[in-house]
């Protein structure tokens, strides 16, 4: 049997989180260290402990730049600083802050392995109204949540490598101020180690390291923003746009240069943020000697002017292209996306079972290469035991099948390759740039970057720090989180970050800072999905059909075709409607689709959230659950199981074909019911 060449690319990615502050770097978010202590480590550690294999590590500068203001401590971090200060001595404000954000970590897969940590959460309840629930804790209890929330976003290899953290998560509770000195000594360990292990990597063979643009902005739209027009018509772009292509060079040979600094070796490949393209973006990594980038399969469909995956097998995914002298590998959507997004929801041997199935199918087909890249770090934390065990038998049992022969791009550029006449302009969702431009939020967003480098671009010096402060500004996170397709609980806090790189620019040039930039971009507003609003209580009988039309008389309704079109959507919506009511105890949804949902194949889940994330509660059609599916799916819920508060509730809706989520209502986030109350309901009746 013939062997396919196979590359993995795991995109190691985080925006700036620091400003400055009273002459100090402040990070205003604890991300970089987070992933530090765990991600970055275990990724590195997995591929030393596999023999025979090759992996692509794709490094953005701006991550380094701030790992090592965290190993040279030259910073201060909100988070580190609620965690380190005495709980004897916190004021209220800083308790309020450690019961809001110290459960912000994945529920299934950390917090409910530890009892003491569920007890907290239970005792605090929905992150709503935390000042009225501050005297429930003890000091005690406030400690113990400070020490488990660094605990419990420990390295999986750091836990067994260091047996102190070992007898501290044995211990669960009754922690004392010294044991945070335990924790802080490791974590400081861990995070000098990092950058030395990939290098090391690198040098035995096992990696290539790429890089992304300094600041991971959308290329593309640095260079020119009109080719969001372009790369979808319906784009409603900025009223001011943005051409700048020096910038987007400044932001690749500043990448560069500093991943070639780091890793004492010139990079030859690139993911750009997000996989975004243009043909003038290509150009210009050609210019300066990028040899190889990876974008999305649907970049190519487009490039082609044709369906690929039309039931037929999709022979064109894996070869290598070549446009303008650069190659290009497209990513195997639905492998890649299969690791991100889904895997983790089955046992770890059907998990491998479906990959291998996938690859054997590409075997036989004649394929030639398969690229498989995604997320460096963020999909870990949904795997039992951050994803060790899970990639440890993925790449043992790939080794060993002798049907792959794991690649880097280097090992490609003599590779034969294909020709492409054009490349669409778009990036590895839909294939266009509309999760950065075309919403008001990220039009403002655009304008306010556009205003401020109108007004400074003649005093800016190349290298200095207020030009650092703009290629921050110019990442693309800030343009993410604007908008209704990503929602965050700390979505306030991406909106300052954004707006403080700007205002930075000002102060360092010893300007004043111009008002505009204390509007906040963020709009608080309802979300737009509901259509009609709840006016009465309601007791439907759940039986897959609409029995009469007074049984949902008074129910809400939200359009499930609205907001849709994330990452997960395949085509065209199969649901149409979500409809929810309540009585005194329980929570009442029905979902339909366009055709009566008896004929479908796949079967439908809902998913219940606590207002951070954290899943609290799943229905999942004949196997858990009180539901029925017919012409309509009808389920019930305890709502003492699912309510946030008084009146609220967030759910998502998932089609699953063969335990894959194949389609997800909303594509990102959760629906946020607002339910009726009582007091509502008699005030409704009241003539």
């Amino acid at each position: 049997m013939d062997k396919v060449k196979i590359l993995f690319l795991f995109h190691m990615h985080q925006p700036v989180y620091r400003i400055r502050k009273d002459g100090k770097n402040v990070y205003l978010m604890p991300w970089v260290y987070m992933h530090g202590i765990r991600e970055y480590y275990d990724v590195a550690r997995v591929i030393e402990d596999i023999d025979n294999i090759k992996l692509t590590i794709n490094f953005v500068p701006s991550l380094i730049e701030q790992l090592n203001d965290y190993i040279n401590n030259d910073f201060e971090d909100v988070f580190l600083q609620h965690f380190k200060k005495d709980a004897e001595s916190l004021s209220f404000e800083e308790r309020v802050f450690i019961l809001k954000n110290f459960f912000s970590l994945n529920y299934n897969t950390k917090l409910k392995n530890s009892k003491r940590y569920l007890y907290l959460l239970d005792k605090r309840g929905s992150p709503y109204d935390i000042e009225k629930k501050v005297s429930r804790f003890t000091t005690s209890e406030i400690r113990d949540l400070q020490i488990l929330f660094y605990l419990y976003n420990t390295s999986v290899y750091a836990i067994k490598e260091f047996p102190e953290l070992g007898e501290l998560k044995r211990k669960d509770y009754g922690y004392s101020e010294e044991d945070k000195t335990v924790v802080l000594e490791v974590h400081k360990t861990l995070l000098s180690r990092i950058v030395p292990l990939y290098r090391k990597l690198q040098e035995e063979g096992k990696i290539e390291i790429t890089f992304t643009p300094y600041a991971h902005p959308i290329s593309p739209l640095l260079i020119d923003s009109s080719c969001a027009e372009v790369s979808n018509p319906y784009t409603r772009l900025p009223e001011t746009r943005w051409r700048f292509p020096k910038n987007a060079e400044r932001q690749l040979l500043l990448g560069m240069d500093y991943i070639e600094s780091v890793f004492k070796k010139r990079p030859s490949g690139m993911w750009p943020a997000e996989g975004g393209v243009s043909e003038k973006f290509i150009n210009l990594a050609r210019v300066h000697d990028v040899k190889w980038v990876g974008t999305d399969e649907g970049i190519l469909e487009k490039s082609l002017g044709y369906v690929i995956r039309n039931g037929d097998f999709p022979s064109e995914i894996y070869k290598i292209y070549e446009f303008n002298g650069v190659r290009i590998l497209f990513r195997d959507r639905e492998l890649s996306d299969s690791i991100g997004f889904d895997l983790y929801r089955l046992s770890k041997e059907k998990a491998i079972s479906y990959f291998m199935d996938r690859i054997r199918n590409i075997v036989l087909h004649g394929g030639e290469v398969v690229s498989i890249i995604l997320d460096g770090e963020n999909p870990w934390e949904n795997y039992k035991d951050g994803g060790v065990p899970f990639l440890k038998k993925l790449f043992s049992t790939l080794e060993a099948s002798g049907m792959v022969e794991f690649v880097t791009g280097e090992d490609l550029l003599n590779h034969e390759s294909k020709k492409l006449v054009r490349l669409h302009p778009g990036s590895w969702i839909r294939s266009d740039f509309t999760t950065w431009i075309g919403h008001p939020e990220k039009n403002k967003a655009w304008e306010y970057l556009v205003r401020v480098k109108n007004e400074v671009k003649d005093s800016l010096k190349e290298q200095s720090h207020a030009e650092m402060e703009l290629i921050y500004a110019e990442g693309s996170d800030w343009f993410w989180w604007y908008g209704d397709d990503n929602p965050t609980f700390y979505a306030e806090t991406f909106d300052v970050l954004f707006r403080e790189h700007l205002k930075e620019i000002y102060r360092k040039l010893g300007r004043n800072v111009p008002g505009f930039l204390d509007v906040p971009v963020r709009v608080t507003r309802k979300r737009t999905y509901v259509i009609e609003e709840e006016s009465d209580f309601i007791s439907p009988t759940l039986d897959g059909k609409v029995t009469n039309f007074f049984e949902w008389l008074g129910a809400g309704v939200i359009d499930l075709e609205s907001g849709q079109g994330g990452v997960m959507q395949r085509g065209k919506s199969s649901l149409t409607r979500l409809f929810f009511g309540r009585d005194e105890n329980n929570l009442y949804l029905r979902v339909e689709g366009e055709k009566s949902l008896e004929s479908m194949e796949s079967i439908i889940g809902i998913e219940f959230f606590d207002i951070e994330g954290h899943k609290i509660f799943e229905i999942v059609e004949g196997k858990y659950g009180d539901c029925v599916k017919g012409k309509v799916f009808e389920c019930s819920v305890p709502l003492g199981k699912v309510m946030l508060d008084d009146t609220t509730v967030a759910l998502a809706i998932k089609i699953i074909v063969k335990e894959i989520v194949q389609e997800r209502f909303p594509a990102s986030g959760f629906y946020i019911l607002r339910l009726i109350s009582r007091e509502d309901v008699e005030e409704n009746w009241i003539v």
